[in-house]
């Protein structure tokens, strides 16, 4: 292996008149954007020059550079209780390529100034308790997922700069500008003395020299006016070297490393790589520097170094100038980046970086694939040509093969396969299992992304008694249609409930299906508990629904069996739906809930569905021409009128009706006797009575049992009084 220059921060530097610094700058007075900028401290002219860009170094929340990473607190929002959103962005030394986001939601990781001590390890800073109160000298670890911070000690006055010597003596300027040793260890700050320079409270760095043995310092006097200073550790007192052109904010500071040496190579300028068709294994060629990385004329034999994906793979030696050809070297079937160095007795040359994709390409992926099942369970699955490749390796397109995987219990059904169809033979079993399918397509081995096919149900059905708890996996075995396509229709919430959601726009137009279920000629009862709306909110209709039942997945072949409109309940207020229906054949069927909220609407939730052979239809169908009108003369009066049913819900004609009950807003029922069989009025209990709505109305007979029976009705009528 051969010995590579270290990229990491220097402990060296030449003589001060060649000293460049750079660091983290946030915006300034002069409209230049945030970014990595380095300047000469001691030339006379800290106009500083940029190096990179991003938004995300906005440093607002402080900045640290380390061996190989600059590290940038980017603070977005500050909210109440010291809750904050911001992220610490990794940059990398010398090339300014973000290496990972950390998300910070707490005030304590904001720091108003940091440092690196390198002998150590470790970042060190100033920063707020956790009451907002004071200040804290701790220290930062941003190896794991989370920023850790680990006080130290509780500090009576915030740093404003801190500076390390890497040699574990680390100084910190006050807000008063007081110059302090600290302990890394404990956080007790030994007084130096006063720089008498006045800094500002926003953010500004330091950092120190090892050749001069002083800290740089990057004073913010005001909002609009810096200057660098340079301190003596020793005495405290401060030289300023000059002022910032526009008032350069800087979140850090370090000395900036020289790409390369005056006398040691330049950078190669390209390279070519040469890998045949799908192969892995190939050249590289490239030419060596002809001029040092000052300019200069180069000459004498220079050693090279191939590197790919930062491993490097061939070296070898040349004259300057000379074309090189690597011998052959065998690289990662993917994009690969290519880099080569040079180096003589100067040093090393600047890296030069070049990517390619080397090796077969990738199947550009599927987007559809369905699946149909028969009578007699076997399983149709067709699927959408992959068409060209996601990458620029080596493709043939009548190469392309597909694998297809069942789920969930994760069969290769096929291996190899170009057709774009295949057929997959299922078992049946009592109750019913959801199936579907995978299909990856394939080139020499590379995987392009998958489609997953629709689910389908096999079996012989369910049989009565059913019921369904909504528990895990329900919704693979019924049938879920967004008949209006709006993508708000029938979920699971995995919280043993099914649920839907108004539709924005029109509404609601879901269908939610069960799965086959065996019914003999009978009489049954179908059941199942809803509750929704947002009570509270007048802003939001009651949710609606109705039921229907029949036999297969087409809600056009259903008949309606129950509805009920207007639900404002609370989960904990919830109410159970049941209807009666008659079998005359024996066969499967299914029953269908078909959610027909308003736009206006919100969540609508069931439960608990069960079927239950028994019940009776011999109770009285719904009224009809139901009027509810105010009354006519201002009083706190409505007059309602109907038309009593004269069959029952089996369609045979009543004897006779005892009663019709109305309900009014869910609370107070008033009930009509039927004897009398006229128009009656019904009276407001309070005064300020804005309106009556009339709900659940139903009409009761007397069976021979003496039991009530109900026919619950789908009219609800609102009539509304001057208050």
């Amino acid at each position: 292996m051969a010995i590579l220059p270290a990229e990491g921060r220097p402990n060296d530097v030449g003589g001060d008149t060649n000293l460049v610094l750079a660091g983290d700058k946030l915006q300034t007075q002069g409209g230049s954007t945030p970014g990595i900028y380095n300047f000469k401290p001691y030339s006379g002219d800290l106009t500083p020059t940029q190096l990179a860009t991003s938004s995300y170094m906005q440093g607002n929340g402080g900045s640290v550079a380390t061996n190989d990473k600059v590290y940038v607190t980017q603070v977005s929002d500050f909210g109440s209780d010291g809750e904050i959103f911001g992220f610490i962005t990794g940059f990398s030394m010398g090339e300014w390529q973000s290496t990972g986001r950390k998300y910070i939601v707490d005030a304590t990781l904001i720091a108003t100034t940091m440092t690196y001590d390198a002998s150590t390890d470790k970042i060190y800073g100033c920063f707020s308790n956790s009451a907002q109160t004071g200040y804290e000298f701790g220290t930062l670890d941003l190896s794991s997922h989370s920023p850790q911070r680990t006080k130290i000690r509780s500090i009576g006055s915030k740093y404003v700069a801190m500076a390390d010597n890497d040699s574990g003596t680390l100084y910190a300027i006050d807000a008063q500008g007081s110059l302090y040793t600290v302990s890394e260890s404990t956080g007790e700050a030994t007084l130096v003395g006063s720089t008498g320079v006045a800094p500002s409270s926003l953010i500004q760095s330091a950092v120190y020299n090892p050749t001069s043995g002083k800290i740089l310092w990057a004073a913010q006097l005001s909002a609009t006016s810096s200057a660098l200073y340079e301190v003596d550790p020793t005495t405290a007192t401060a030289t300023k070297l000059g002022d910032f052109p526009n008032g350069e904010e800087f979140a850090s500071l370090f000395i900036s490393k020289p790409l390369a040496a005056d006398d040691a190579p330049a950078a190669v300028t390209s390279l070519t790589p040469h890998f045949e068709g799908p192969s892995t294994t190939g050249t590289v060629s490239f030419q060596l520097p002809s001029t040092t990385f000052a300019g200069g004329e180069l000459s004498g034999d220079l050693s090279w170094y191939l590197l790919a994906d930062g491993d490097t793979v061939a070296t070898g030696s040349g004259p300057a100038g000379s074309e090189v050809t690597t011998p052959e070297v065998t690289v990662a079937n993917d994009y690969v980046e290519f880099a080569v160095l040079t180096r003589n007795d100067a040093g090393f040359s600047p890296k030069y970086k070049q990517s390619a994709f080397i090796g077969a390409a990738t199947p550009m992926g599927i987007w559809e694939a369905k699946a149909s099942i028969d009578a007699d369970n076997k399983a149709t699955i067709s699927w959408q040509k992959s068409e060209g490749a996601i990458n620029e390796g080596y493709f043939e397109q009548d190469s392309v093969t597909y694998n297809v995987v069942r789920y969930p219990d994760e069969v290769t059904v096929a291996t190899g396969v170009k057709d774009t169809t295949i057929t997959d033979q299922l078992s049946s079993s009592a109750g019913m299992k959801s199936y579907y399918w995978r299909i990856t397509p394939v080139f020499m081995g590379n995987e392009g992304t998958y489609a997953e096919s629709n689910k389908v149900l096999v079996g012989n059905g369910y049989d009565i008694p059913y019921f369904e708890p909504f528990d895990e996996g329900w919704i693979d075995r019924y049938t879920v249609i967004d008949a209006n396509g709006d993508y708000t229709t029938w979920w699971d919430d995995y919280s043993g409930h099914a649920y839907t959601q108004a539709g924005p726009d029109n509404g609601s137009d879901d269908w939610l299906i069960t799965p086959d279920i065996h019914f003999a000629p009978g009489i049954y009862t179908i059941a199942f508990r809803y509750w929704g709306g947002l009570p509270g909110y007048s802003e939001y209709a009651g949710n609606a629904f109705e039921v229907g039942f029949g036999q297969g997945t087409d809600p056009s072949k259903f008949k309606t069996v129950g509805k009920v409109t207007d639900i404002i309940l609370e989960e904990s207020q919830q109410k159970e739906f049941s209807a009666t229906v008659k079998v005359s054949a024996d066969g499967t069927y299914n029953v269908g809930i078909h959610d027909i909220s308003p736009n206006n609407a919100y969540l609508l939730y069931i439960d608990s569905l069960s079927i239950t052979q028994g019940g009776t239809l011999a109770v009285p169908d719904t009224v009809g021409s139901l009027r509810a009108t105010a009354d006519p003369d201002g009083d706190l009066k409505v007059n309602i009128s109907f038309t009593a049913p004269s069959k029952n819900a089996n369609g045979d004609a009543l004897d006779a009706i005892d009663h019709v009950y109305v309900v009014r807003d869910d609370k107070d029922t008033f009930v009509f006797c039927m004897g009398e069989n006229r128009v009656r009025n019904l009276t407001s209990p309070s005064a300020g009575f804005a309106g009556v709505k009339l709900r659940n109305m139903f009409t009761v007979i007397r069976s021979r049992s003496f039991r009530v029976a109900k026919r619950s009705i789908s009219q609800s009528k609102t009539v509304c009084f001057a208050a």
